[in-house]
């Protein structure tokens, strides 16, 4: 009894935690949305480097009002970076093993890939256009 006790108040914690959680959530879909365009799983994890540019994964859910509110940002960015920078969005609840190999735990969260497709840089919570305009200069600069 202990043990459904401590199991059931483990994921409601989890739950209402924020949206910090990404367990438990969703549908069994194995899509992602890159900007409106659902993709298979597949798919997004080849194309995450298929351009030979640096790439921002914004990890994030349809549920999590700070994700929602880094959507049109995120959008925005894609266009002013266009050729420069690729950015892809992948929905946790749909891409679960994509978010388990990069490890999400909280949502949003921007991985910043390099050229290669190397993690460089990475950011938890919400973060303003200026704060990810600061990071592409700081972490993409060339040497």
């Amino acid at each position: 009894m202990k043990k459904i006790f401590f199991s059931v108040a483990s994921v409601a914690m989890l739950i209402l935690s924020s949206c910090g959680n990404t367990s438990g959530q969703g549908s069994e879909d194995k899509s992602a949305v890159n900007n409106g365009v659902e993709m298979p799983e597949s798919a997004v994890s080849s194309a995450v480097n298929s351009e030979g540019v640096p790439t921002v994964l914004d990890f994030s859910a349809e549920w999590c009002p700070p994700c929602r509110k880094l959507k049109p940002i995120f959008s925005a960015l894609k266009e002013e970076y266009a050729g420069s920078v690729d950015f892809k969005t992948i929905n946790v609840d749909s891409m679960r093993e994509l978010s388990a190999k990069y490890q999400i735990s909280s949502i949003p969260a921007l991985v910043y890939l390099d050229a290669e497709g190397k993690e460089v840089h990475r950011t938890i919570g919400f973060r303003s256009a200026e704060e990810i305009r600061t990071d592409i200069s700081n972490v993409f600069s060339k040497d």
